[in-house]
């Protein structure tokens, strides 16, 4: 969004890999680009989902193109992740779910690195919006985003917890020892 009414603060980056379950040898079950006579079985998003025009509008723009025939569609990547699991077909997913499952040989690239699509997530307001309680958070938020990969892990599996009576901001907790480990790799 290049306008100068808005701004924007990063909040992370995240890359969404192509990956397949793996056969009984180990080996990928699927490869892309796939060809006209034996498409790709695809785990797509909905299109509800806010995943659904970043995938469609990189597919539309590569080259050599996919051809892949979509078996299921969800509204979020943990349900996608599923379905790739299960092997019914190969699914754009954020790194952030899938770290255990390469390092426990569960699923495997489904191409190479010029098939992921690198996604930036940004909080957005208006300049123009000079509302009390913005006005205090917004700075806070510059002093600490964009998040460190843990902390964004981590601010997503709680944020999911919160209530819907939830106000919809999220601070994640400060690490500490207790709480404080990165991740093995």
């Amino acid at each position: 969004m290049a306008d100068e009414r808005f701004e924007h603060i990063l909040v992370c980056q995240e890359q969404l890999v192509p990956v397949t379950a793996l056969d009984d040898e180990g080996k990928p079950l699927y490869q892309l680009p796939g060809s006209k006579r034996h498409p790709v079985p695809f785990i797509g998003y909905h299109d509800n989902a806010f995943l659904k025009p970043v995938i469609r509008s990189f597919l539309q723009r590569r080259e050599p193109a996919p051809h892949l025939l979509t078996m299921n569609e969800n509204v979020n990547s943990v349900s996608a992740k599923a379905m790739v699991k299960e092997g019914f077909g190969l699914g754009w997913l954020p790194t952030t779910l899938l770290e255990d499952n390469f390092r426990y040989n569960r699923l495997d690239f489904a191409a190479d690195q010029s098939w992921n699509i690198p996604v930036e997530i940004r909080l957005y307001r208006s300049r123009l919006n000079q509302n009390q309680q913005l006005q205090k958070l917004w700075p806070h938020l510059q002093r600490t985003l964009p998040l460190e990969r843990y902390r964004w892990r981590r601010a997503t599996i709680i944020r999911f917890r919160l209530t819907h009576e939830s106000t919809g901001l999220f601070f994640p907790p400060e690490p500490t020892a207790a709480n404080h480990r990165k991740p093995a790799g």
